[in-house]
């Protein structure tokens, strides 16, 4: 849920809305990203700084977006982010 949050973040930044935020909404996909390649089934997969920081950022920039864009761009960016996914999955045909 967090990385759908953050790819329509993404999506946000690009359609003009925290522009200048995308930097942050990158670094927290990638620190995302991180903990889930670092974490094991037995751990508690909890962000340590490193990775919380940015996390926590860009949680704060999508909720600022999600109150200045109009419900109808925050739909076209969720969209936009299934249409990256099946295009992604289409293209690796995944069984």
């Amino acid at each position: 849920m967090l990385g759908q949050q953050l790819l329509i973040a993404e999506e946000l930044c690009l359609a003009g809305y925290a522009k200048e935020q995308l930097p942050s909404v990158r670094r927290a996909h990638a620190a995302l990203v991180q903990l889930d390649w670092t974490a094991t089934p037995q751990s508690d997969s909890k962000a340590e700084q490193a990775e919380y920081e940015p996390l926590r950022e860009a949680l704060i920039i999508y909720d600022v977006q999600l109150r200045s864009a109009p419900r109808a761009q925050v739909r076209e960016a969720q969209l936009a982010i299934l249409g990256r996914l099946n295009k992604h999955l289409d293209e690796h045909e995944w069984v």
